[in-house]
């Protein structure tokens, strides 16, 4: 959960002191190996990862 402040931030374009990153990735976010939460980190909105879990975990 991140907070309503922290959200706007992500979501408003840069025109409006946020990321614009609603329905993007960051720049060079690389689709198959990229991190998730890349967006968060960009915005240095701090949290913790959900633990892996079978249902969530992936085989690569």
């Amino acid at each position: 959960m991140i907070t309503e402040a922290e959200c706007t931030y992500l979501d408003n374009g840069p025109a409006c002191g946020g990321l614009g990153l609603k329905d993007t990735m960051p720049a060079n976010w690389d689709f198959e190996m990229g991190d998730i939460f890349a967006r968060l980190h960009l915005a240095g909105i701090a949290f913790d990862p959900p633990a892996m879990t079978p249902a969530a975990a992936c085989d690569v």
